[in-house]
């Protein structure tokens, strides 16, 4: 309580000495902030979850050790969760010990909120917790358990996995828990639960999702011997267990899956279409070539032609990068099939070429009345990092519309472009858009 007061005296001193100098906004700012933080000390629950959204919302993580503080005295077991749930959402560190004493202490705890201290050290990749979440799979909240074996999959190793298959051929475990245990199995690639898996998957007496969750575990293990036997599911008429099977199938990359791939790619369930696209998202893939630009321009359904699009992107190889880039600058590509693909060339072919195309459609289409798709590449580019983008942000900066111009602006400052900054000193002085004025003055502060 002493630290908080001082803390708190502190705060208000800065705030005082300091407030002179800011600009009304930043002095609002500074008194809403005040006034969360004096709501994370002493509000009742319902206004302190009302701040906790509000920094949610924000990603705002500057009262990150005050959170940490209510998390650990608060009752209220909404609090607790929602705390949990942000730090999870930002990745943040600082609660660890907090959340460990918590877990460490399950048996006199709410089932809900370790949970979430499940999730959080999941996101954290927390491994001290894994003879914790081992303990916990038996515990009597179903829900607990299966975020707790799901845990054990992502963090824990070998022992663990040997562990778990002695769980699954448990005939007194509870039964309701085995289908976390066998994707956890192949999340640990436990080689020796192979021979189970497999008699789950050729049993077609046993439970949909436990097949599925065979099928994904042996295409996490990566045994060939998996590989006939999924073959067989094709036969089948259950439209679920085979995507499942195709999925689990593109971790094995022969001719021979290949062409079982292709071949699923005219099943008549969407789902299966779908997963057949993923499974085909690798360089070995070429002959599924053509099939995949039919899929694209021509499946009725539209997840089918955005994974056959990612498909492409996976093969990588000329034929398949020079569609997709035709297919983005190509005004009739249906406008959200052309974001999809413009986000696959940026994140991962953005070469000479893809600049080249990218520019041209920023020049045919940036006077045009709906700016839509040049708005998408503006935004999406402000946030990328890459060494060749100063064409482009030039062609942004002459533009009319103040979106692009901001958008040149951010990006500049997230790559550093220094040889750019005579060009923002001029914005920041003569541009007709205040806003573009003050955003161009803080990229200079920040250069």
């Amino acid at each position: 309580m002493r630290e908080i007061i001082v803390k708190r005296i502190f705060f208000l001193v800065v705030f005082a000495v300091f407030s002179f100098g800011l600009s009304a906004e930043e002095k609002d700012t500074a008194a809403i902030f005040e006034e969360w933080e004096e709501t994370l000390n002493y509000g009742i629950d319902s206004e302190v979850l009302n701040v906790i959204a509000k920094l949610q919302e924000r990603r705002e993580e500057r009262f990150n050790a005050e959170l940490v503080a209510v998390f650990g005295r608060s009752l209220n077991i909404d609090v607790r969760k929602k705390i949990l749930e942000f730090f999870t959402e930002v990745k943040y560190a600082g609660a660890t010990d907090a959340a460990f004493a918590v877990l460490s202490n399950y048996e006199d705890e709410d089932a809900e909120v370790l949970r979430a201290i499940v999730l959080y050290f999941i996101a954290l990749e927390f491994k001290k917790a894994v003879p914790v979440f081992t303990e916990l799979i038996e515990a009597d909240n179903i829900l607990l358990a299966g975020s707790s074996i799901r845990a054990v999959g992502k963090l824990g190793g070998p022992e663990q996995g040997k562990l778990l298959l002695e769980k699954l051929n448990d005939p007194e475990l509870d039964e309701n828990r085995k289908p976390d245990i066998i994707l956890a199995l192949g999340e640990l690639k436990t080689a020796e639960a192979t021979d189970a898996l497999l008699a789950i998957l050729e049993d077609e007496d046993e439970s949909r999702i436990w097949r599925m969750n065979a099928c994904a575990a042996l295409g996490e293990i990566g045994d060939t011997r998996a590989v006939p036997v999924m073959k067989k599911i094709f036969s089948e008429k259950d439209p679920l267990l085979k995507a499942s099977a195709a999925a689990a199938l593109g971790n094995f990359q022969s001719e021979e899956v290949v062409t079982l791939l292709i071949e699923s790619l005219k099943d008549a369930h969407w789902k299966v279409r779908v997963s057949a696209c993923q499974g085909l998202a690798h360089p070995h893939a070429a002959k599924a070539l053509e099939i995949l630009k039919y899929k694209a321009l021509k499946d009725p359904e539209a997840r089918v032609r955005m994974e056959a699009l990612k498909a492409l992107s996976g093969i990588g190889n000329t034929d398949a990068l020079v569609f997709l880039r035709d297919f983005f600058e190509d005004k009739k590509t249906p406008e959200a099939l052309r974001e999809v693909v413009f986000t696959i060339l940026v994140e991962d072919h953005l070469g000479g070429q893809t600049i080249n195309i990218v520019e041209r459609v920023i020049r045919a289409e940036k006077d045009e009345k709906d700016k839509r798709m040049v708005e998408v590449i503006a935004k999406k580019l402000s946030i990328t990092d890459s060494s060749d983008l100063r064409g482009i942000y030039d062609l942004f900066l002459e533009s009319s519309y103040f979106v692009l111009r901001i958008s040149a602006i951010r990006g500049i400052v997230r790559n550093k472009y220094t040889d750019m900054r005579g060009k923002l000193e001029k914005i920041a002085e003569n541009d007709p858009a205040d806003v573009v004025k003050t955003e161009a003055k803080q990229a200079l502060e920040k250069l």
